[in-house]
């Protein structure tokens, strides 16, 4: 159960991070690639003043990828693979 439980909440969140983004997107009145471009020239524009929100800005936008939610199911799967291969009967970790 607690794996399917690891696996529901990593979905969830990781589909909670899209549809947040999405809804940027929506309200901005631009198309995807066109949003993300504009997005992309922006922290351009702001990284000379404000590196660290420049950083952040586009760290949330990379994590919302499906490349990385790809590598954190892989992550996530090797781990609940290491640790259903060490854990007896009865225990509770």
């Amino acid at each position: 159960m607690r794996i399917l439980a690891a696996l529901n909440n990593y979905v969830s969140g990781h589909a909670q991070r899209a549809a947040a983004w999405d809804a940027v997107i929506q309200r901005s009145g631009f198309a995807g690639e066109a949003w993300r471009e504009r997005f992309l020239a922006y922290l351009d524009t702001i990284r000379p003043s404000d590196p660290r929100l420049a950083a952040q800005l586009q760290a949330r936008l990379d994590l919302s990828s499906e490349h990385e939610f790809l590598w954190g199911l892989d992550r996530l799967i090797d781990g609940i693979a290491a640790q259903v291969g060490t854990e007896h009967e009865g225990d509770t970790r």
